[in-house]
C-alpha cells in the first residue's frame, strides 16, 4: 500500500488542492497587466509584521470544526498550504528569473486525543 498513491485518489484531497492552488497558477495571465502583478491567493496569512503595517492582510488565521467522538477518541489533523519562497536564478538553468515561488508545505498532527483538544489551552 502506497500512502502518496492512496492520496492523490482521494477526492477530498484533490479537491483541497485545487482550492489551494486557486488563483495562484494562472498568475500572471499577462505580465504588463497592473492587476496581475501580486498573487492571489484563497485565505492567505502573512508574517505578523507584513500584516500589521499593511491593513487588510492577515497574519492570523482561526479554524474551528465540529466533530462528533465518543471518549478516547482521537483524530489526525493535516495542515496544507502554499509557503512563498524567493526563487534565485541558477547559472546555466533553465529559468534564468528571479522572483518568488510557492512550495506546497503539509503539516500532520495524528492521534490528537479529542478529550484533550476540547479542554483548550493550558
Amino acid at each position: 500500500m502506497d500512502p502518496q498513491k492512496d492520496s492523490q485518489k482521494d477526492p477530498v484531497r484533490q479537491i483541497a488542492r485545487a482550492v489551494l492552488y486557486e488563483g495562484y497558477l494562472l498568475w500572471p495571465y499577462r505580465e504588463s497587466s497592473l492587476k496581475n502583478r501580486h498573487r492571489w491567493t484563497i485565505g492567505g496569512v502573512h508574517p505578523e509584521a507584513y500584516g500589521r503595517a499593511h491593513e487588510g492582510e492577515r497574519w492570523l488565521m482561526h479554524t474551528e470544526c465540529l466533530v462528533e467522538a465518543e471518549p478516547g477518541d482521537t483524530v489526525d489533523v493535516c495542515v496544507r498550504f502554499l509557503h512563498v519562497v524567493i526563487r534565485e536564478p541558477v547559472a546555466g538553468g533553465p529559468d534564468r528569473r528571479s522572483g518568488e515561488e510557492a512550495r506546497e508545505r503539509e503539516l500532520s498532527l495524528p492521534g490528537l486525543v479529542v478529550d484533550e483538544l476540547t479542554r483548550g489551552p493550558a
